[in-house]
């Protein structure tokens, strides 16, 4: 029996690939229009969370420090579980760093 594990894939199908109109069938516009709802809720949460870190008054700083608290420890146990270590570098450190790699 032939899986996806064997076949070195992930049994999902590329959702960006192109597929030409005469294979498309009604599995891949359900895998498109689930696509396009998952891009449609990603975009409505962004700006969900800029409104909420911003005010009239500026950015609300306490939920700016929230959220970045959670990314960061939501990310660096993902590194950690991949046996990987993570450098987070701010807006000045990636500058230093692009400018010592391309000179």
């Amino acid at each position: 029996m032939l899986t996806a594990t064997t076949a070195g894939c992930s049994g999902k199908r590329q959702r960006t690939e192109f597929v030409p109109l005469s294979e498309f069938d009604e599995r891949d516009l359900i895998s498109d229009y689930n696509f396009l709802e998952e891009a449609a809720q990603l975009a409505d949460s962004a700006q969900r969370s800029r409104q909420r870190l911003s005010s009239a008054q500026g950015p609300d700083i306490a939920a700016v420090r929230q959220l970045q608290h959670q990314v960061g420890r939501s990310v660096r146990s993902k590194v950690h579980r991949w046996g990987k270590r993570l450098i987070l570098l701010g807006p000045m450190g990636i500058s230093e760093c692009l400018r010592h790699l391309c000179s």
